[in-house]
């Protein structure tokens, strides 16, 4: 895959994410999975905001 390939996927991936999330705490359960599958220090990678949400879903005001 060349670069761009790779950001399509990557982002055709986020859409399919944020399209199945049905409120914010829901997109934040499945952010770290997203983020684990493709960000290559996981959760820890997101920017501080995502981070955060990611690993507080229960309270992605956290």
């Amino acid at each position: 895959m060349t670069g761009r390939q790779v950001t399509v996927a990557f982002h055709d991936a986020l859409a399919k994410v944020l399209d199945a999330s049905t409120t914010k705490e829901d997109f934040a359960r499945r952010l770290k999975p997203f983020a684990d599958a493709w960000l290559e220090n996981g959760v820890d990678s997101l920017p501080d905001g995502l981070k955060k949400m990611a690993k507080h879903p229960s309270d992605p005001t956290k």
